[in-house]
Parts: structure tokens; C-alpha cells; sequence
């Protein structure tokens, strides 16, 4: 059990946590991941959750009926305006620490605040994580959580967001919160994690109630899942990239299409100058492409009328210089 100034300090950080929850937007917030699978991530951090994620037992403090509030988040708040009283019936032996504060609180702790604002370039991938496949690969841990979200932490720490899904409802809600692994404990843990699982990339973050949306970097991505990759090779793991892959390939199809149909137009516009032609009007040309054909079309017709006219006015003159010469006939 730590001293009462090292549990007093401990109850400052939390209460500095409960703060930041209460009085932010993040609370309220429901954010959708957009993963590389064409899954879509529907979450928010519910209020009954925290002391969880926080490493407060709220099964063994409601038990131990030393609180008079009944909702978790309630009763954290109580355990941390009563830190007082709560310490001295731990020492009394009425209260076990160990039953009520996680032994990774203090890694809780220090990872909530990530967690809780995460932003898109600090997710790491994403695991859909099944008993099933961790049993049939002999597995000695046993993850609890539907899917983890690892994020990166401060000096390469690794943090492990864990959600599970809210009972009748498509909305999953975080449930378990792992970390502050540092390079060489992160390293283990995500062995431990996604070993014989599947694990794919973040490609957008939507944040519902603040109308903001951001996209993973092309650059990024590329070299987020050449690690991934490396990861799924040496685990035996499987990265799913098939939305990324087939929206890839429909980009390459489509830029593939694009270069043809602008050959072809640069072939006809060389053929419609040398010969004096109209060039054909496609509607599913870019804008520049009909514009310049536009363009082209009415100056050629501007030519051709103008050539029109000066043949008329040329004939004119003919005429003309014509009757002259008849009136001069007739006066020999």
C-alpha cells in the first residue's frame, strides 16, 4: 500500500482526470473510426466507464459499502472528496487497497488523458481481436475486448484503447485501457496482442458532435502498413487492407482511363487543327478538357465565317469588276 502522501497524489491526478472529463467536450463526443476493412468504429467514452479506465475497482467498492453514492462515476467522485477517511480504513484493515485500485493504475493514469483525446495521428492500427484465434494459436493471454486501438504514447510509449459493444446497440463503448508500455514492453504487448489476429489501419477519424473529419495522410499510410506488415509477417497475424485496396485500385483504374481518354483527345485535337475540323463535345470530359474544346470549336467557327464573308465580299468585287468591263465593251 503506498503512504498516505503517495495516495494523496494519487487522488490529485485522478481528481485532475475527473476535471478534464467533466468539463470538456470529449465527454459528449462520438467518434467514428473508418478502418481499413470498411468496418466503422462507433464509439464514445461513457460516463459509467471511467473509474474503470481509471483502475478503480467499482465492483469491490460498492461491496465494501463505504460510499453513499451509487453510480460509478458518482462514486469515484465521493472516493475522491473521502480520500481521507477511505486511507485511514485501509490502514485500519478495513479496506484492501488491492481490491479497490488496480496494480496498473498508475500506467491508467498516465494514459487516460491520450486516450481520451486522441486525435488520428496517434493511432498506431487497430486490432479486431477474437478469443477463438488466440486459443487456436495456444496463446497464454487472453484479451477481453472485441478490439483494441494502440496508440502512440509520449517517448514511444504504447497505449491500448480497448472496446467492447454496447449490448443492443451498434455503438461500442471503451472498456479497458493498457499502457504506458515503453519500446520494449510495447514491443511484447502487441506480440501478446495480435499474434494469429486480425489488425488493420486507421484511415479517418470522424468526430460526430464537433463536425470534424480527418484522413490519414497517403504518405503516412503507406508507411504505417509497410510496418504493419512486417508486424503480420513476423506474428502470424493478417493485415486487412481490402477497402484500401480496392479503392486503390479503383483510383488506378480510373487514372488509367484518364490518360487513355486524353491521349485520344490530343490525337483528334492535332487531326481537327491540321484539317480544319470540329472537335467532338464529350460530357464526361474535366471541365478544362470541354472548355478548351469549346473554345477551339468557336474560334474555328469565327474563322470559318469570317473566311465566309471575305469569299462573299471577294465574289462581290468580282461582280462588280465584271459590269465594269461589260460597260466598257459597250462603249467600243
Amino acid at each position: 500500500m503506498p503512504s498516505k502522501y503517495q495516495f494523496g497524489e494519487m487522488i490529485i491526478k485522478l481528481e485532475e482526470l475527473v476535471d478534464l472529463y467533466k468539463n470538456t467536450d470529449y465527454r459528449y463526443n462520438v467518434n467514428k473510426l473508418y478502418l481499413s476493412d470498411g468496418n466503422v468504429l462507433n464509439f464514445s467514452f461513457a460516463k459509467e466507464n471511467i473509474p474503470h479506465l481509471l483502475g478503480i475497482n467499482i465492483v469491490n467498492l460498492r461491496t465494501s459499502k463505504v460510499l453513499t453514492a451509487t453510480t460509478p462515476f458518482e462514486m469515484l467522485e465521493e472516493l475522491i472528496s473521502r480520500y481521507n477517511a477511505i486511507y485511514d480504513k485501509m490502514v485500519r484493515g478495513e479496506l484492501n487497497y488491492r481490491d479497490i485500485f488496480s496494480p496498473f493504475i498508475e500506467d491508467k493514469i498516465k494514459s487516460f488523458e491520450k486516450a481520451l483525446t486522441f486525435k488520428l495521428e496517434d493511432i498506431f492500427f487497430a486490432c479486431n481481436y477474437s478469443k477463438e484465434r488466440s486459443y487456436v494459436n495456444g496463446m497464454e493471454y487472453n484479451f477481453g475486448c472485441q478490439y483494441y486501438v494502440c496508440l502512440k504514447g509520449e517517448n514511444d510509449d504504447l497505449i491500448f484503447l480497448g472496446l467492447n459493444k454496447k449490448e443492443y446497440e451498434r455503438c461500442y463503448s471503451p472498456s479497458s485501457l493498457l499502457g504506458c508500455f515503453d519500446k520494449q514492453k510495447g514491443s511484447k504487448m502487441i506480440e501478446d496482442m495480435i499474434t494469429n489476429q486480425q489488425i488493420m489501419l486507421v484511415n479517418c477519424v470522424e468526430i460526430v458532435n464537433l463536425k470534424k473529419t480527418n484522413y490519414l495522410d497517403n504518405k503516412i499510410k503507406l508507411q504505417l502498413a509497410k510496418v504493419l506488415i512486417n508486424l503480420s509477417n513476423r506474428y502470424g497475424s493478417s493485415l486487412i487492407i481490402t477497402k484500401d485496396y480496392i479503392f486503390a485500385l479503383s483510383k488506378l483504374i480510373t487514372a488509367y482511363e484518364k490518360e487513355n481518354k486524353m491521349k485520344n483527345f490530343i490525337l483528334d485535337f492535332i487531326s481537327a487543327i491540321s484539317k480544319g475540323k470540329k472537335l467532338k463535345t464529350d460530357t464526361t470530359f474535366d471541365s478544362d478538357i470541354k472548355d478548351l474544346t469549346k473554345l477551339y470549336n468557336d474560334e474555328l467557327q469565327r474563322r470559318r465565317q469570317s473566311d465566309l464573308e471575305e469569299l462573299r465580299n471577294l465574289r462581290k468585287e468580282v461582280i462588280e469588276l465584271k459590269m465594269q468591263l461589260e460597260k466598257v465593251k459597250v462603249k467600243k
